[in-house]
């Protein structure tokens, strides 16, 4: 590497965005790829002189191009009566372009660094957004409502201006993103805006022409369509009825963008504004705005937007003017994004006022967005707590410990507190942290990034002022120690550094790989300390303070600020090149405590210097909410999978211990509370894993278990041979460990999961329970073997041959999975009960075709009677094994060999009530309490 005093950041910079453009034609470019192409880089940075950080070439290079992100999951309502497919369709015109896209996509990898296989991701996602809003020249009146569920501090604004400028391109005339409560977010938005997707400074134009060009509107090589801004990102730049019509821009030709607070009054105006320049009267005194296809963003959607009045009271009032808003277009798209999701999900699905129109119950769609490999977010910090209470994820050594603040600032202290004379040590060691953070971030080469702490102890704003006047009082004392250079004070402060990095800096960098963390010794750092020190300063991040987080103007300069605050540093304001937080403020709910979470996010190069000083209750707090979180994902893209919509679905999300609600009690006014567990349940497996060995695995299983049974238990013959392999009187123990511990399923499958339900068979046969099973491997009878079926072969198990159960694959079908609607025939379920029991079923009232199932059959069965069916499912039809009918339809070919005949092993599990079995409480929504159908055309 070049001698560090001749070594140029710019060129540096430079040289990273050379191999990045050459890297560009690579989908997932190998090792060897991204060598050549540093090394040729380097090879030309060096021919003209230009002095280049050659090792930080390299790793921001790996780093950025190594990075990975799983696509996206969820709900959507593909119903053709209430959404018309388009997206497919215009992008496969070869004439149709994407200017706004295109710039965008482009200034991400090239300016943002973002991997590159994240700008494909949001690529992907994006495209999926926006093809299940309508098509804004679909021609009537329609609405589409959708939700998107990132994570804190994730990128979800770059999600949704990369959906604005695809909707752009698309055709819609107006987008308007509601963007949080409180001026200083809106701003921030409206700057990320201005530079993504208008390309111009919206703060200083105040005409049409000669607009200043930031962003995407500096890249070279691409259109720049014109698009207009009826806001500004000045604070005070927020929609203003008379500044609109000073611009005199016409709504319906070029794309109008505006960036508003989420405020009753200012979307009202919206509303007004749009009504009464474009509005036709449809009679009763109202107007709609025709030919006008309208993109509503609504970030933090949780926040605010929820309607928390009782049903049957008017909505509240920002509710209110959002539908509002919607309701005045005669075309309407509306999207919320938030990381937490929880109020959106408990809204009820049916609301539909003849005054204020539907809620904002995301029926047309709920994504996921998972996040990518380098996102520092909570799982990485709390770990993730699996289903047999192990980490499933262990947590990053990053979090420590506060026991010595209680005496300080009191948890549920008062705004009139006057807090401690004495700063507690912990936080003095935080900042101690802190500044050793911006020496070591220095001395890696990052002199000129911004470098941020956090500190969050209250939400009255004047005890805040008393919090900063400390950490301000112990930074001058920090900055004159260090400034002297000689001195007692001065080595005393040394000392006390040195020992910090050394005992928790370096033993914590050594659980980080190599080349995502730098190792640094103590002299290294050191030389940096009076420059890092020098550039601290605190600011008061409140509604009183007149400080303010100057990032847009501090770029490249070095600036390190510590932030003290409350309220406005809980919700989307991004603290930029956050290292280190001190965080106290004790919350009782899931949504709040994640999202004054703003430690998450992306720490390139520098995660293993941040901290998060905190309680332990506040820890524990955190990693029961990852885990309740990370189950409601995992369940909305396993529903997804299986072909459901947010309005089929039923979504739960799993209760907190005391002290702990998943929201507040008003947003979760449709939730109820229930307590699960597989008492009373039937577990079935409906999606199967197609990769490696899985399927020749579970058929071995299937074989050994079969073998087990018959040389522990007699077979059953009384029904004939047409219903399969029977036994009878099976132990627990035999069924969890001889199917239930070595069976496989797909790793979409996260609700039937065989260790949990091999757990649950023990824990209840410990109380006398499930001692009594029956076992059914299931013949599919045919009634004319003469006829060629498809999917009507024979295979073995064992020394058993039998007929494989057909069943339909569903459109989330895969090459890597088969998903079916159902693997139970209805029918199945009473097979081992008595005439009573079935009748005593059928009187409760669930039945299909006649036959009694579900949880009234259920009810019936004592507590050592349970059954497992297992389902010979007729394997996929591949290409080299079929052939086309006289109809053009792909048919299999008929197997004639049992013997090597492939086939998937499916199973369903019928539990009876156990009055003592433990569980988990969940909260869930209307929808859960709907039964699926049981009807899958199969009742052999």
């Amino acid at each position: 590497m070049s001698d560090e005093m001749d070594i140029s950041a710019e060129d540096t910079d430079e040289a990273i965005k050379m191999v990045l453009s050459a890297l560009d034609k690579y989908d997932h470019p190998t090792m060897e790829q991204i060598t050549k192409a540093v090394e040729a880089v380097l090879a030309v940075q060096s021919m003209l002189g230009h002095k280049v950080d050659s090792d930080v070439v390299r790793r921001q290079v790996e780093s950025i191009a190594t990075v990975t992100q799983e696509e996206t999951g969820g709900l959507v309502d593909d119903d053709p009566t209430s959404h018309v497919k388009w997206l497919d369709e215009l992008r496969a015109d070869p004439g149709k372009e994407w200017p706004f896209w295109d710039r965008y996509a482009e200034y991400l990898k090239k300016h943002q660094k973002l991997p590159l296989q994240v700008v494909q991701v949001l690529d992907d996602t994006t495209t999926k957004v926006l093809g299940e809003l309508e098509s804004p020249d679909r021609e009537g009146e329609w609405q589409r409502r959708g939700l998107v569920i990132g994570d804190v501090q994730s990128g979800k604004t770059g999600q949704f201006i990369g959906l604005a400028a695809k909707a752009a391109d698309a055709g819609y005339k107006l987008i308007v993103i509601l963007a949080g409560v409180l001026d200083d977010l809106r701003a921030q938005t409206q700057t990320r805006v201005d530079k993504g997707l208008l390309g111009y400074d919206t703060s200083r134009q105040q005409q049409v022409r000669g607009r200043h060009k930031i962003g995407v509107g500096k890249m070279r090589g691409f259109k720049h369509p014109d698009i207009n801004s009826l806001t500004t990102q000045k604070l005070k730049g927020d929609f203003n009825k008379n500044f609109a019509q000073q611009l005199g821009f016409k709504i319906g030709g070029t794309p109008v963008v505006l960036v508003i607070k989420k405020h009753q009054s200012i979307i009202n105006h919206v509303t007004e504004w749009m009504s009464s320049m474009h509005g036709e009267e449809v009679g009763g005194g109202k107007s709609k705005v025709r030919d006008v296809p309208l993109l509503l963003i609504d970030d933090e959607a949780d926040n605010a937007s929820i309607n928390t009045n009782k049903a049957g009271d008017d909505p509240t009032s920002i509710n209110r003017s959002i539908r509002g808003l919607l309701n005045a277009f005669e075309k309407a798209s509306y999207v919320g994004y938030t990381a937490t999701p929880y109020a959106n999900i408990f809204i009820d699905p049916n609301v539909d006022d003849p005054e204020h129109g539907k809620d904002l119950f995301p029926e047309s769609f709920a994504l996921t967005l998972h996040p990518p490999s380098n996102y520092f977010g909570p799982e990485r910090l709390f770990g993730l707590v699996g289903d047999d209470g192990e980490d499933e994820k262990e947590p990053l050594p990053l979090t420590r410990d506060i026991n010595d603040a209680n005496s300080w600032v009191p948890d549920g202290h008062k705004a009139s507190l006057v807090i401690g004379k004495t700063m507690p040590e912990s936080l003095k060691k935080a900042m101690d942290a802190f500044v050793l953070g911006c020496a070591a971030r220095r001395a890696r080469g990052k002199k000129d990034d911004i470098k941020s702490m956090l500190v969050h102890v209250t939400r009255f704003k004047k005890v805040q002022e008393q919090v900063a006047e400390q950490v301000l009082g112990y930074l001058l004392e920090i900055q004159q120690d260090i400034a002297s250079r000689f001195g007692t004070n001065a080595q005393r402060r040394l000392d006390r550094f040195q020992e910090l990095w050394e005992k928790d800096f370096e033993t914590t960098t050594k659980h980080f790989p190599t080349e995502d963390a730098k190792r640094l010794k103590w002299k290294q750092v050191k030389d940096h300390l009076p420059e890092a020190v020098g550039r601290i300063e605190v600011r008061k991040v409140n509604g009183d303070a007149k400080d303010a987080l100057e990032y847009e103007q501090r770029q490249g300069t070095g600036w390190s600020v510590i932030a003290v605050g409350g309220q406005k540093l809980s919700r989307g304001l991004t603290l930029e090149g956050l290292t280190v937080s001190y965080y106290l403020r004790l919350s009782s709910t899931y949504d709040t405590l994640l999202q004054m979470g703003r430690w998450f996010g992306y720490r390139p190069g520098y995660e293993d210097l941040c901290r998060l000083y905190t309680t332990k209750t506040l820890i524990n707090r955190y990693r029961w909410i990852t885990q309740a979180t990370a189950e409601l994902r995992r369940d909305i893209d396993e529903m997804g999978v299986l072909g459901e919509s947010p309005k089929s679905y039923g979504m739960k999300v799993m209760d907190g211990p005391l002290g702990l609600a998943i929201t507040a009690p008003n947003k979760r006014r449709d939730g109820t509370s229930v307590r699960l567990s597989f008492s009373e349940e039937l577990a079935e497996t409906t999606v199967f894993d197609l990769t490696g060995k899985v399927p020749e695995r579970n058929r071995k299983v299937l074989t050994e278990f079969s073998q087990h049974l018959d040389a522990l238990y007699k077979r059953d013959h009384s029904s004939g041979t047409d219903k399969g392999m029977v036994w009878r009187n099976v132990s627990a123990e035999d069924i969890a460990a001889m199917f239930f511990d070595k069976y496989e399923t797909s790793p979409e499958a996260h609700r039937v999961k065989p260790e949990l339900i091999a757990k649950y068979i023990r824990q209840r046969s410990e109380k006398g329970e499930l001692g009594d099973w029956t076992v059914r491997v299931v013949n599919k009878r045919v009634n004319d073997t003469n006829r060629i079926d498809p999917h009507q072969y024979k295979i073995k198990v064992g020394e058993d041959e039998l007929w494989v159960t057909h069943r339909v694959e569903l459109e989330r079908s895969t090459p890597d999975r088969k998903v079916i609607k159902r693997v139970l025939s209805p029918a199945h379920e009473s097979s081992d009960m008595t005439e009573e029991q079935k009748e005593a079923g059928l009187r409760a009232g669930k039945k299909t075709s006649g036959v009694p199932t579900g949880k009234p059959l259920r009810k019936q069965r004592n507590p050592q009677q349970a059954l497992l069916l297992i389902y010979p499912i007729d394997y996929p039809v591949e290409e080299s094994d079929s052939v086309s009918n006289e109809h053009g339809h792909v048919e299999q070919r008929p197997r004639d060999n049992p013997e090597t005949n492939p086939y998937l092993v499916g199973f369903a599990v019928a539990f009876p009530t156990s009055p003592g079995a433990g569980g988990v409480n969940y909260t869930v929504n209307n929808k859960w309490f709907e039964e699926p159908s049981d009807d899958v055309g199969d009742e052999a």
